[in-house]
C-alpha cells in the first residue's frame, strides 16, 4: 500500500510488491559474516543475521563438525582464522605434560 496524493483526493493505493531474492543458506551466511567481521559471539552472529536461535545453534555445530569453523576464545571464527579452543586446550595439555599431541 501507498498514500497518494497526486491526481486528485489523498488515497491508498495496493501496489506490488517485488519477491525478495532467495536468501543464501542459513551455514553459507554464517561463514560470510565471520569471513568479513571475523571472530563473533553466538549472540553477535543471531543479531546480526536475525535468526532464530535453535536455527543458529544447528547451523554451527553441523559447520563445526564439517570443519568450517571453529570456536574460540574470541567467538566463533573461519577454520582459516585460528585453531579451535579445544585444540589449544589440547595442545597446552600436551606441552605441560610433555607428551606429543594429536
Amino acid at each position: 500500500m501507498a498514500l497518494v496524493d497526486a491526481d486528485g483526493p489523498v488515497r491508498l493505493e495496493l501496489r506490488e510488491t517485488p519477491v525478495p531474492a532467495e536468501e543464501a543458506p542459513l551455514s553459507e551466511r554464517i561463514v560470510r559474516s565471520l569471513e568479513v567481521r571475523g571472530a563473533l559471539r553466538k549472540e553477535d552472529l543471531r543479531h546480526i543475521l536475525r535468526v532464530r536461535n535453535q536455527d543458529l545453534a544447528e547451523a554451527l555445530h553441523d559447520l563445526e563438525g564439517t570443519g568450517r569453523i571453529v570456536r574460540t576464545v574470541s567467538g566463533w571464527t573461519t577454520a582459516a582464522n585460528g585453531p579451535s579452543v579445544f585444540a589449544k586446550a589440547s595442545a597446552e595439555k600436551s606441552a605441560r605434560s610433555g607428551s606429543p599431541g594429536p
